[in-house]
């Protein structure tokens, strides 16, 4: 968003140009009289020197005045300046154009925001946490004295929504804890399509393999379905007060032996019909005004083994994934990405694409041109990353190959996470400068959420 700049005045004074036109007007006024009635010669060749003085004198006000000089103080009374071009000159005068640029109000608050926080406000800005129990926004704030985090992961495995089936009190507790912060957290759950992944007490999403309308042979009415679907089903989750859901899923299968497909989790194995249904999905949440969650980045569907218990190595080469598991996540609209625990044989050293630059900068961002915000898939307790050294040390990872939420559906390492990313950021001013572009990222997000005070989500595109 912006404004368009404004061009200032030309700075040459129009009162200079004012005071010659009089002159010259006053001499040509003069030479106009009756003879009869003029002054003696002797008289008239004085005040006819007297008015040339004036005049070159008013010419080389104007010419002082057209270089930035300030114009001498006047006595007389000013009146509206001609609106007459200016007389033809041999004289040639260069002028300057400045033009100033305003930036809207919300841009304003933004950067105020980002430059008023601390490192470690910073930190808890970019941690998306979890843990046991109904109280764990209370958890979290004894742990490290603040509410204002960047998420809440709430889910029915860790008891985090309780019996609290019709109701939203989970996710108002969150709220409630955080009503002191000036940006407030996201309440995040992971809700697929179907029934293997519903961490959330709502009615499921019906998955595209079962829906009315056979994908194989109508997908745009069945897209379309898919889409009305997701709206009611995002509904649900937003009454129950959920902001971003992790459960848009992009995986497109290599074959039914890996394992998304053993999962019957993923889309199908076309990358179109993938891409579509995705997309569809995505779209219903925004709609519902719920923020999707595109995942795993690059494409789960290629890797044999669940990174959950070891290393996730996908089968494709970059070329491959260019022509089949990158083609739901071209143009996409989707508000996040999520990286998954991925790797590819000789591509970054072999990290896995959640700690990876050269995918999640290269193949994401300048590949595929994505802008958005990036969240890491959980750093917590998965094992395919687990081995990636500390807690805080894949944070710092994470967030030094460009991911602006790091995920830890445990927080029971919270105080190293924090601490890891205040020590980097302290001593490394390009690590500082990598925090705050994550950071304006999520508060342009959050701001679309109304979780910004006092900037207005109107202002702010969802999707």
């Amino acid at each position: 968003m912006g404004v368009k700049p404004t061009a200032c005045e030309p700075l040459w004074s129009t009162r200079a140009f004012s005071i010659a036109s009089s002159s010259l007007s006053e001499r040509a006024k003069w030479g106009a009289m009756d003879p009869q009635t003029r002054a003696p010669r002797s008289f008239s060749a004085s005040l006819l020197l007297v008015l040339g003085l004036l005049a070159l004198a008013a010419v080389l006000v104007w010419v002082m005045v057209a270089n930035g000089a300030e114009e001498p103080p006047s006595t007389t009374p000013t009146t509206d300046p001609p609106t007459t071009a200016l007389p033809t000159s041999t004289t040639v005068s260069t002028t300057t154009t400045t033009t100033t640029t305003t930036l809207p109000i919300e841009e304003r608050v933004l950067s105020s925001l980002i430059g008023e926080m601390s490192l470690r406000d910073k930190a808890l800005q970019l941690l998306v946490v979890g843990g046991p129990g109904t109280d764990l926004i209370e958890a979290i704030n004894q742990r490290v004295g603040s509410s204002c985090v960047g998420g809440v992961f709430l889910t029915e495995a860790q008891n985090n929504w309780g019996f609290d089936i019709n109701g939203r009190a989970s996710a108002d507790a969150v709220l409630a804890a955080a009503l002191g912060c000036t940006v407030g957290p996201v309440v995040v759950t992971d809700a697929e399509a179907g029934l293997r992944v519903l961490k959330v007490p709502v009615e499921p999403l019906v998955h595209p393999k079962n829906l009315d309308v056979a994908l194989g042979e109508d997908l745009p009415g069945a897209t379309a379905e898919f889409r009305s679907r997701s709206t009611r089903f995002a509904s649900d989750l937003a009454a129950a007060g959920v902001h971003l859901n992790l459960g848009v899923l992009a995986d497109v299968d290599v074959d039914a032996n890996h394992y998304m497909a053993r999962q019957r989790r993923s889309f199908g194995g076309d990358p179109v019909a993938v891409g579509a249904l995705s997309e569809a999905m995505v779209m219903g949440h925004c709609e519902a005004g719920v923020a999707a969650v595109l995942k795993h980045f690059p494409n789960q569907g290629a890797t044999l083994n669940d990174p959950h218990f070891g290393d996730s190595v996908s089968s494709n080469s970059f070329e491959q994934w260019r022509s089949f598991g990158a083609v739901p996540y071209v143009d996409t609209v989707a508000p996040v990405v999520m990286t998954g625990h991925i790797r590819y044989r000789g591509v970054d050293g072999d990290r896995p694409a959640s700690l990876s630059s050269e995918i999640t900068n290269g193949w994401l961002r300048s590949e595929l041109g994505f802008n958005g915000v990036v969240i890491t898939d959980d750093l917590a307790t998965m094992a395919g990353v687990t081995v990636e050294g500390t807690a805080g040390a894949r944070a710092v990872a994470a967030i030094e190959a460009g991911a602006d939420w790091v995920l830890f559906v445990s927080f029971s390492e919270i105080e190293q996470i924090i601490a890891s990313i205040v020590e980097r950021a302290s001593a490394d001013p390009g690590f500082l400068a990598r925090v705050d572009e994550s950071l304006d990222r999520l508060l342009r997000l959050k701001a679309a959420l109304g979780l910004v005070n006092p900037l207005d989500p109107d202002q702010f595109s969802l999707c």
